[in-house]
């Protein structure tokens, strides 16, 4: 009976993955629609393997950053993050860190993406880290539009998107 559990045993240890010293890998949960971003490059899915080290973790709503934290990966581990949106006040209050865009667009539920990020559907406002934006309007059937805005710390812009039919 002994010798029976041991070769299960031997049999489970030979099958496991090896583990990786040099890696470990990241659990992401985010709350609310947006794009994880870990060291300022896009991720897609919920885990991702990351070389050991500190790792800077932001789900962002087209250019602006709603949620972040600090991991440290540690080789062969798994770490498992909430990213909790950061207070509206935070952002919102202080009109030096942002400016508020309104992009209408017909079709409505068009999708809009902001700096190559899907940042939600037609009608949208949105607040931008000041600077220049490329925004990116499409829907299926009909031509995409894109143009750059340039955004203003406090202030507003709003942008009317008629997308044209494709032939």
């Amino acid at each position: 009976m002994m010798r029976a559990g041991w070769i299960v045993f031997v049999l489970v240890a030979a099958c496991a993955p090896p583990v990786d010293a040099s890696e470990g890998t990241l659990i992401v949960r985010a709350h609310e629609r947006g794009v994880v971003h870990v060291d300022a490059r896009p991720v897609r899915g919920d885990r991702v393997r990351l070389a050991r080290g500190t790792h800077v973790v932001e789900l962002r709503r087209g250019a602006l950053v709603i949620a972040s934290e600090h991991v440290e990966v540690r080789g062969g581990s798994e770490i498992e993050i909430d990213l909790d949106v950061i207070a509206a006040g935070s952002i919102a209050s202080d009109a030096a860190v942002s400016g508020r865009v309104e992009i209408r667009s017909v079709p409505p539920g068009a999708e809009i993406e902001i700096d190559g990020a899907p940042a939600g559907l037609g009608p949208l406002v949105i607040d931008l880290v000041p600077g220049p934006h490329v925004v990116r309007v499409w829907a299926p059937g009909y031509e995409a539009f894109e143009q750059e805005i340039y955004v203003g710390a406090g202030g507003s812009t709003e942008l009317d998107v008629q997308l044209v039919a494709s032939r």
